[in-house]
């Protein structure tokens, strides 16, 4: 078994063979001898070790007493040490450790380190293994050929030391461990007592962990070890450190924090980050009124004392009640307790007073004093350990600023949120009510009230402060109702609370007065947008696009990342009211707002019935509000141009996306102000309008198909043959073939497919003659289905493929699904299995796509047939739940009872006759259950056993039911 040699350096020498010491050397020259060999790393010739040793002696006798050296170093270590007559060699092979090489192996190591915290381990372990200078107190006589090898052995290995622990106390002292700080400093200053940079910082470091008695004393040893070794004194800035220390205390307490601080933790990391951040030396927390700009900076300022971040501390002034920014000078020499020196200018007093000081100088409420931004520039230039934390609903727009947005806090966006409570808005209006009411603990319908405050807050503060204050006296639903109408009635009469912090009104109000009349106009124009809204937008509602970015500045409107605006809920509500006060201005806006959209629309127009239209739907969707808000104008005003435009884009984007109910209505309200206008007109009137007339019977005839896609066929046959007859009286004989096409559909909804064939024909020569492939593809795709149901499958297929190649040379997904759905049902019918399962799926695959929710289900019904005569039962099974679903959260409640009769005939009634009776007879009852669709039920479930009637007719079924069982 090999011996270890264990050799340590570093400190006082040792040597242990097998953990014993080792002794025995004859004279100090042997462990010299041997230190020397094994540093080398290399065969040493003999002579050259003799003239190391012994300099000042012969030849003869240098080689002489090296001989007897090496006897005893060999006697001691036989298998370490190899000599030959020319050299002499330490075994490196042989197990042995050796200090030095473990600290120099651990500084390469943390200099190659992947990341900080491997750095930082090596480096420990590096500077634990430094126990003291090389060889210390180790001297070897009448050597001085060694003693300056060992010299420089001991400075390059002190310097190595003194750059390890110089990192490691830079790495404490920026994680805030200040005494791993200071035991590294004290450790530097031990190896050399001089070095200013360490004394500096070991008074810093002092300061910054309380112990400014001892930070004030480091600085007497830094003045008399100067003085002392090199006779100087302290360098400037170090005697502005002991200046800046001796200053502790000098400033008043911080106001305490009234509450906990909820939620806001995300970000007071971050703003925490940037304020450690040596660049950053004005931080302005920006946001509107309300938000919680002062409590999130007090808790910040908090956060940085604790920690020691500023051995001045920090001051807080509140600049609200200062009326003109040449005030501010005085105002913070007043907040920082100075002392009256007289003299006018006052800035300087100031600047003086800092230029010394490490401290965290917080202003809150700044927005009213941007032309005093100034003196904060030469605050930072001239007093460098300064930061400047701002609070401002404005930027102060200076370079050196660093802007952190303010928005409101977390609150659930959906009604699916699994605990309301981890959302801090929620976990706000709580604890406060419980403030208000120890007793205070919401159910789930409270929860939901609560939900809903927050979202018409957006997570503002202050109004979630306001809302819970009123909580002994309302229920949360009625909060939530209230709120919905108006935050007016949001006001406290808290004492402890500025009087713009005692009502949301008041908050904007104060906002509000610091606008320029320019700012005013845009802003109240602004609320008429329903939503957020984009640059052409702006441009074309408002009459000056140039102050909203004036309006971001002062926190009254958001620039989203997309490059959109938006008004906080507050901020709309009040400017909305602000409009209100100028009739004149909101009649233009609004005007101004319904042409703008309806021109969207139209010109989107084709867009939607080609190649581009999923792309040009999902621009419409982005919209929806404001053209929902655009359409309801143009109704109430019964402006022609607005509805013309808009009807047949809006028309289309109800079919596609729904809900039916919402387009139906909005087509009745129009269509009804349009009428009452058109009859008010004499016959003469009437004649000289013939664009009016238009316009009616094209509002008519889309409220007609809409009607149809309800199911409502009788209202949708008047509706449409009433818009015919004006068509027919002005209009031109291609306007009569959307009519046909709708009329042949709500005749095919009843089953009276004889009337719906001469519709479809005439459609069809109509748009061929116009030209329209559009118009032809849609037309074509009923034909065919007429013509399957009628039982002439040839002529329905011939139909349908010419249908389908107009809609692929078209390319209008929405044509091209129908019409895939339609020839997928007649392949399916003609015993096409394969190739109707292939066009079924690429139709709902484009459905889910396009996210066309009807003829998904249309799809999907059609697929189910096929899979299920091909013997996929399970299949068809799935097939028919996924179709049912898609209708129920469509709201399409006639398309879901057809599902479910198709279900019930196809998968139930093979394997349980009495569920599938029990399906029809839900769909026969079904309120939202069209005529036609329960005369299928009916003919359906008579077709099934009688037996079966009697013990399903009482079974109450829903449809949510229905779809679990299906499921199964």
């Amino acid at each position: 078994m090999k011996t270890e040699l264990r050799i340590a350096l570093l400190g006082k020498l040792e040597f242990t063979l097998d953990n014993t010491p080792l002794t025995g050397f004859i004279t100090s020259k042997v462990p010299a001898l041997l230190v020397y060999l094994i540093l080398s790393d290399r065969a040493l010739a003999r002579e050259r070790l003799a003239e190391m040793f012994w300099g000042e002696m012969s030849d003869t006798d240098a080689k002489s007493n090296l001989r007897q050296l090496l006897v005893n170093l060999r006697h001691l270590l036989p298998v370490h040490v190899l000599t030959t007559r020319e050299s002499v060699t330490f075994d490196h092979t042989q197990p042995f450790w050796l200090d030095v090489q473990a600290f120099e192996e651990n500084l390469r190591l943390a200099a190659t380190a992947p990341d900080a915290a491997a750095r930082v381990q090596h480096l420990r372990q590096a500077v634990t293994l430094y126990r003291g200078d090389f060889l210390e107190g180790f001297h070897v006589r009448d050597a001085p050929d060694f003693d300056e090898w060992l010299t420089w052995q001991r400075e390059r290995l002190r310097e190595q030391a003194w750059q390890a622990l110089h990192t490691l106390a830079a790495h404490y002292a920026q994680r805030r461990e200040y005494l791993a700080g200071i035991e590294c400093l004290r450790r530097l200053l031990a190896l050399d007592s001089w070095r200013e940079e360490a004394h500096s910082q070991l008074m810093l470091l002092l300061a910054r962990s309380g112990q400014r008695s001892a930070a004030l004393a480091q600085y007497q040893i830094c003045r008399r070890t100067l003085a002392a070794e090199l006779g100087v004194e302290p360098s400037a800035e170090v005697t502005a450190l002991y200046e800046r220390i001796r200053a502790i205390g000098a400033l008043p307490s911080l106001p305490a924090v009234s509450a906990p601080l909820v939620g806001r933790q995300a970000e007071l990391d971050d703003l925490a980050a940037r304020l450690a951040d040596p660049a950053c030396r004005l931080l302005t927390i920006i946001g509107p009124g309300g938000i919680g700009k002062t409590r999130l900076a007090l808790a910040l300022t908090h956060c940085a004392l604790q920690q020691g971040d500023f051995i001045n501390g920090a001051c807080l002034v509140n600049l609200a009640a200062i009326t003109h920014p040449h005030h501010l000078p005085a105002t913070l020499l007043e907040a920082l307790q100075a002392p009256n020196v007289g003299g006018n200018d006052q800035s300087q007093q100031l600047l003086d007073l800092l230029r010394n000081r490490e401290l965290l100088l917080v202003l809150d409420n700044f927005e009213h004093l941007l032309p005093a931004a100034s003196l904060l520039v030469d605050i930072m230039q001239q007093a460098p350990a300064v930061k400047l934390l701002i609070t401002s609903r404005t930027r102060l727009g200076l370079r050196d600023e660093r802007l952190f947005h303010l928005d409101g806090l977390a609150f659930p966006t959906t009604d699916t949120a699994v605990d309301p409570l981890s959302f801090d808005a929620v976990a706000l209006f709580v604890a406060c009510a419980q403030r208000q009411h120890r007793y205070f603990a919401p159910t789930a319908a409270d929860y939901r009230a609560i939900v809903q405050i927050c979202r018409l807050l957006a997570g503002m503060p202050l109004g979630l402060e306001l809302a819970a204050a009123q909580a002994p006296a309302l229920s949360c639903t009625e909060i939530a109702e209230q709120l919905g109408r108006t935050s007016d009635f949001l006001a406290a009469t808290w004492p402890d609370a500025p009087p713009r912090h005692r009502s949301l009104r008041a908050v904007f109000e104060h906002a509000w007065n610091f606008l320029t009349p320019e700012e005013q106009v845009t802003l109240a124009q602004a609320s008429v947008f329903a939503g957020s809204f984009d640059a052409p937008a702006a441009r074309g509602l408002l009459a000056e696009v140039k102050p909203l970015a004036n309006l971001v500045n002062k926190s009254l409107l958001r620039h989203l990342p997309d490059g959109r605006y938006e008004l906080h809920p507050v901020v709309h509500q009040y400017a909305a009211d602000k409009l209100g006060n100028w009739p004149d201005l909101q009649a233009t806006t609004l005007a101004r707002h319904a042409a703008y959209f309806a021109a969207f629309l139209h010109e989107r127009e084709s867009r939607l019935k080609g190649k581009d239209g999923q792309a040009a739907l999902v621009e419409v969707s982005a919209v929806a509000a404001e053209i929902r808000r655009a359409w309801q104008w143009g109704t109430q005003e019964v402006d022609s141009r607005v509805l013309r435009q808009a009807m047949e884009s809006l028309m289309v984007f109800y079919d596609l996306r729904g809900p039916f109910q919402e387009g139906h209505a909005a087509f009745r309200e129009a269509s009804t102000r349009v009428q009452e206008a058109w009859l008010a007109l004499s016959e003469a009137a009437q004649a000289a309008q013939p664009q009016l007339a238009r316009l009616l019977a094209g509002l008519l005839i889309r409220q007609g198909w809409l009607g149809f896609r309800l199911a409502r066929y009788d209202e949708a046959q008047r509706l449409i043959e009433e818009g015919m007859a004006l068509f027919q009286r002005v209009g031109v004989r291609t306007d009569l073939a959307y009519p046909h096409l709708f009329l042949g559909a709500v005749a095919y909804g009843k089953g009276d497919y004889a009337a719906a064939l001469p519709h479809f024909e005439s459609s069809l020569a109509l748009y061929r003659e116009a030209g329209d492939h559009w118009g032809m593809a849609g037309v074509l795709g009923n034909l065919g289905e007429v013509c399957s149901v009628m039982g002439n499958p040839t002529q329905a297929l011939i139909h349908l493929r010419e249908g389908l190649a107009v809609a692929r040379e078209v390319g209008d997904p929405s044509m091209l699904v129908h019409t895939m759905n339609t020839l997928g049902g007649a392949l399916c019918l003609a015993g096409a299995y394969a190739e109707a399962e292939q066009l079924l799926h690429e139709s709902e695959s484009l459905c889910t796509e396009n996210g066309y929710t009807y003829l998904s289900v249309m799809a999907l019904r059609n697929l189910a047939l096929t899979l299920m005569r091909q013997g996929g039962s399970a299949a068809a099974r799935q097939t028919y739940h996924r179709a049912l679903q898609i209708a129920l959260n469509g709201q399409l409640g006639d398309l879901a009872l057809l599902v479910i009769s198709e279900a019930a005939v196809n998968i139930a009634a093979p394997r349980d006759p009495a569920q599938a009776v029990a399906w029809l007879t839900l769909v026969m009852r079904h309120p939202d259950a069209s005529a036609e669709t329960k005369r299928k039920a009916a003919v359906q479930r008579s077709a099934l056993s009688t037996e079966m009637l009697p013990a399903h007719a009482a079974r109450s079924l829903t449809l949510e039911d229905v779809l679990a069982e299906i499921g199964d």
